[in-house]
């Protein structure tokens, strides 16, 4: 999600506990949240996303990882 509440683009997929988006751009800067709730708790990891430059086909993976 992000923290902005801005819903995710369209080409932004989350697959295997990984967020990826391809094509991305200014508009997708921000910061991004993982939330994770199990039943022995709750755990959040932040990521903040700066995007410079336009190489061509940009593309963004995000894992979480695990304290």
């Amino acid at each position: 999600m992000r923290a902005d509440g801005r819903a995710l683009p369209e080409r932004a997929m989350v697959r295997d506990d990984r967020l990826t988006m391809r094509g991305v751009d200014s508009t997708d800067e921000g910061r991004y949240i993982c939330l994770v709730t199990t039943e022995h708790g709750r755990s959040q990891a932040e990521a903040e996303l700066i995007v410079s430059g336009s190489a061509s086909p940009a593309l963004l993976n995000m894992t979480p990882v695990v304290m």
